[in-house]
């Protein structure tokens, strides 16, 4: 039951019953506490419509956004991350490729060794290194 509902029924009690009797102030009492009551409750269903508003323009708001963050990102690389090996503890190291420009050396976060990037950047040629036959299979 809606508060605009409660309202309705209790101003019909009030008035149906002789609970208020003759005495004139306590009925202007009642009445204008129901009438504020009501007044709320209009002002209730004010927020509550405006609310649904502004999360209707929330959420275009949020889909323009991500229209534009795909337009302005969508041609950018990403970076990407390299698995490199530690040579003291031999755990895998997953790096942001980027880092390798950034800095000298890396340190192992499993064993806290240091890690040379120079070591780290050279690109392997598979094609190059390896002879691969498309009829070996």
């Amino acid at each position: 039951m809606t508060a605009r509902e409660r309202l309705a029924y209790v101003r019909g009690l009030l008035q149906g019953s002789d609970f208020l009797g003759s005495d004139e102030k306590t009925k202007e009492v009642w009445n204008g506490l129901l009438d504020v009551l009501e007044e709320l409750s209009n002002e209730m269903d004010d927020i509550y419509d405006w609310q649904d508003e502004i999360e209707d323009y929330l959420d275009a708001l949020d889909n323009d956004l991500m229209e534009l963050e795909e337009t302005v990102y969508e041609d950018e690389d990403e970076d990407e991350i390299v698995v490199v090996e530690c040579p003291n503890c031999h755990e895998d190291i997953y790096v942001d490729e980027s880092l390798f420009d950034d800095y000298d050396e890396l340190v192992c976060p499993s064993c806290g060794s240091s890690i040379c990037c120079e070591c780290c950047d050279d690109d392997v040629d598979f094609e190059d290194d390896f002879d691969f036959d498309e009829d070996d299979e």
